[in-house]
């Protein structure tokens, strides 16, 4: 009796192990591990998920998820974010594909089918996916073709912000140069001359600034806020020659009187000359 009670138990123990290690009775099993996937550009990947669960797509770190495509809505629960992408099956046999676009101008292609109830398959969890294309990997490496739309807009509102302020500062700085050459000539009425001509109302605007042109009786003074530091050159004779000065606080310092001359940044020029006796 001892050894036919011994028996039995071996044998439900037995049992009870196998009952644990086989994939449960008329379904699938699940995957125990991930799998990681290289990717050619023409590939269609196929891929188990089960109800219940969720497979978790990881893209290459540098990719970010612009759009999921889904034939079947409406039995697929789909959501993407950075770069990874989950897809939960809604109903026990659905099968859908999947399109996946990135910022990198990558596109992913899956195809899933619900496998709950389909004996000894087994379901992806988590799927790497890798580019095996040699271009792919390299686009990888380059700035993103593409850009959230939120993420552009942010970007307009931020340069136009930006740009406004630039624009205010310039005339914030015009208006304190001009405010300093008015008050600068008020304090030496005997010793300063403002006897240049030039067009004053497109010397104020980009890119020469100019506020005022002045001397005394060793110095030609030019006061302006370049958006970039011009050349200068003197006229003599109806030639020019390439002058050196001083730029420092909105201020040019040549160190002699000029008679005429003109600033220039590229092919843009800034005329000026002094005039004498009223003429």
């Amino acid at each position: 009796m001892r050894k036919e009670f011994a028996l039995v138990c071996l044998l439900g123990t037995a049992k009870l192990f196998a009952a644990d290690s086989a994939t449960p009775a008329g379904g699938a099993a699940v995957a125990q591990e991930s799998r990681t996937i290289a990717v050619h550009a023409k590939d269609v990947i196929p891929v188990n998920a089960q109800i219940h669960e969720t497979t978790l797509i990881v893209l290459p770190q540098q990719e970010k998820v612009m759009t999921v495509y889904c034939g079947d809505k409406d039995n697929w629960v789909i959501d993407g974010t950075e770069n990874f992408v989950t897809v939960k099956p809604a109903r026990q046999g659905a099968h859908t594909d999947i399109h996946i676009l990135t910022d990198h101008a990558s596109v992913y292609t899956l195809s899933f089918t619900e496998v709950s109830n389909v004996q000894g398959a087994v379901s992806d969890v988590k799927l790497f996916l890798q580019p095996a294309d040699d271009g792919n990997r390299v686009r990888l490496q380059k700035a993103p073709v593409f850009v959230d739309a939120t993420v552009a807009e942010r970007y307009k509102q931020e340069a136009a912000a930006a740009e406004g302020q630039a624009e205010s500062a310039r005339k914030e700085a015009q208006q304190k140069a001009k405010a300093e050459a008015e008050q600068f000539r008020a304090s030496y009425p005997a010793k300063l001359q403002f006897d240049y001509s030039f067009d004053q109302r497109a010397a104020a605007k980009g890119p020469f600034e100019v506020s005022a042109i002045y001397r005394d009786d060793k110095f030609t003074y030019i006061r302006a806020t370049p958006q970039e530091i011009p050349a200068l050159y003197e006229i003599k004779d109806g030639k020019p020659s390439l002058i050196n000065y001083e730029f420092a606080n909105g201020l040019y310092t040549v160190p002699k009187i000029l008679d005429a001359g003109y600033l220039a940044i590229g092919k843009q020029k800034m005329n000026f000359a002094r005039v004498r006796n009223g003429n």
